[in-house]
């Protein structure tokens, strides 16, 4: 149930902090006086849209918190569980802000939750009823669900599987589709897929070519300068072949030292470093004369490297910065060009796996309707009886199952449901958009919620003036029924009715004043627990009357509340689903 709900600088509303009991409360005010609000603060806690208008003129940041005890809901600690989210003594506390900028915090035992997350904890908790989701029952699109609502586990287990079983379906249908109606943009690819495949294969590409053929044609193009060099430093350092050099000095200075060695013995290590040294310009002396000698490069031979460079870099321009990108980028596309090839068999494979798609989709569908079609048997019975007792004695209900236009598969199955009521004897059966009037729409609507209270699960259901369009007699079947409710689950009620309000176990006042804020007026919204003397008086304003301050007045209303707390007392047995059956 709901505990305690703190409201800051939301709308008319500065800062309001509200302990809330279990069993039926009502929220009454003067038209204007602020009712929506505390509504809206609600319905923005449970994650609805919103927008920046929600906030106080001029404030930075604004939000709702509430603390609900969850120690019989086993399914929201089980979402908190998934999260690593913990609570101590059963009591979770929610919440959500708005910034001026728009954006939302969400927020749940302290810990920050996306959007989703924090929907799917609030849907396990409140259930709220807006001023016009009545009218929801006009579009028999919604029928189906309301139907599913009342279904047991295994039911909601199959819608479930059902609704993945779809996708899959579709997504099997969107592959082949995409493959078969995509004929010409294929041609077109196989088209350039053979081109450059054709143009990298006869390119022949050996990886580093590029580098090798680079170093090739510098020397081509510099052959005459390289020669020159070469022929210089080879004479240089041996001669050219004839005496003279570098090397031959060096040999004399050996021998010449080596002749010395038994005198000086200083003079060995210098021998020694002498000869390493000449052995090493002997290597090099060699390796100089055989580059010398070699014949510049062939004139064909060069055409050849430039005219590959040429091919190289033009290919480079279309598949790569080298030749290995080129290679890599050749292999892609002849997996691609295989794979495009093979557009037979795996529209095939496709066709086969869309076909599978469907039997076990089709299969799961009909086991649904069927269930679907015993359940609204039980579903009419009990909304019959539901409306009885909401003064449409001679009400008859059922759920009408029609083809569905569409030939598509869909999510919640084959079926297409259709609520229709005759509200008088003797008249047919008809679809609610053509015969329920504002009042009817409300009570169907509260037979529906009086049916799930008891199997929801959903330990607080917010009614924000369901009684519209009805009063009298209706009006007390209606408060009478919201007290059945309320035995199941936590009500909370925003009502002009005075035989509703005096029905309820508590009730909260809305109220507006001005106060002045910085030399200005600004107006102000509070929602105060009433006593049971300010219960008196707001329920006698709610009766009118020519002085609804009157002893009068007031003797009535505590007629009125007596009279509801004593016909409370006599307990009638709840019904269930399964009752009606």
């Amino acid at each position: 149930m709901l505990r305690e709900i703190t409201i800051r600088r939301i709308a008319l509303i500065e800062e309001l902090t509200i302990e809330w009991r279990g069993g039926f409360q009502v929220i009454t005010g003067e038209t204007g006086a602020g009712k929506s609000i505390v509504i809206g603060a609600l319905s923005f806690l449970l994650g609805e849209p919103t927008g920046r208008d929600i906030l106080q003129t001029g404030a930075a940041r604004g939000g709702v918190q509430a603390v609900f005890d969850v120690a019989r809901l086993p399914g929201v600690r089980a979402a908190l569980a998934e999260r690593d989210l913990t609570i101590d003594d059963n009591l979770l506390t929610l919440s959500r802000e708005v910034f001026s900028n728009g954006r939302t915090v969400c927020r749940a035992a302290g810990e920050p939750l996306p959007l989703a997350a924090f929907r799917r904890i609030t849907a396990m908790l409140v259930d709220l009823h807006g001023q016009h989701a009545h009218q929801v029952l006009l579009d028999p699109r919604s029928h189906l669900a309301f139907l599913d609502d009342f279904g047991d586990e295994a039911h909601k287990a199959d819608l479930e599987r059902l609704r993945l079983l779809c996708r899959a379906w579709r997504e099997a249908k969107r592959d082949l589709d995409q493959l078969l109606t995509d004929a010409q943009e294929r041609a077109r690819r196989l088209d350039m897929l053979r081109f450059q495949l054709a143009e990298l294969t006869d390119a022949d590409l050996v990886p580093g070519e590029e580098q090798s053929l680079e170093e090739e044609r510098s020397r081509a193009r510099h052959a005459e300068k390289i020669h020159a060099a070469l022929a210089r430093a080879d004479a240089l350092l041996s001669g050219g072949g004839r005496s003279g050099g570098a090397i031959s000095p060096l040999k004399q200075a050996c021998a010449l030292l080596g002749g010395i060695v038994s005198y000086d013995p200083r003079a060995a290590a210098l021998v020694e470093r002498l000869e390493s040294l000449g052995y090493e310009l002997d290597d090099a002396a060699a390796e100089l004369s055989r580059l010398a000698e070699d014949d510049p490069l062939d004139p064909k031979q060069a055409d050849r490297v430039e005219s590959r460079l040429d091919l190289l870099h033009c290919l480079m321009r279309k598949y790569g910065a080298t030749s290995r990108e080129m290679i890599e980028y050749r292999d892609r596309v002849s997996g691609e060009l295989e794979e495009t090839l093979d557009t037979d068999t795996r529209a095939e494979r496709l066709r086969e796996a869309l076909a599978q798609r469907e039997r076990e989709y089709l299969a799961l569908a009909t086991r649904v309707s069927g269930t679907r079609r015993t359940l609204s048997q039980s579903f009419a019975l009990r909304m019959t009886a539901e409306l009885a007792q909401l003064g449409m004695e001679r009400a008859r209900f059922e759920v009408g199952f029609e083809d569905s236009e569409d030939a598509g598969y869909h999510e919640d199955g084959i079926d297409h449901a259709q609520f229709r009521i005759s509200a008088n004897a003797g008249e047919p059966l008809k679809p609610l958009s053509g015969v329920a009037s504002g009042g009817e729409l409300s009570r169907l609507m509260l037979a529906i919620k009086s049916i799930a209270a008891d199997h929801s699960g959903v330990p607080v259901v917010i009614f924000d003036e369901i009684d519209t369009g009805i009063s009298g007699r209706m009006a007390q079947a209606v408060a009478e029924k919201m007290a059945a409710i309320a035995r199941h689950c936590q009500v909370i009620c925003v009502t002009h009715l005075p035989q509703i309000a005096a029905m309820a176990d508590g009730a909260y006042r809305v109220e507006k004043f001005t106060d002045i804020v910085d030399g200005g007026e600004r107006t102000r919204s509070t929602l105060t627990r009433l006593d049971e003397a300010e219960r008196v008086a707001e329920l006698a304003r709610m009766l009118g009357g020519a002085d609804p301050e009157s002893e009068t007045s007031r003797r009535y209303a505590r007629t009125l509340i007596r009279d509801a707390q004593s016909l409370k007392r006599v307990e009638r047995p709840a019904r269930r689903l399964s009752d009606a059956v």
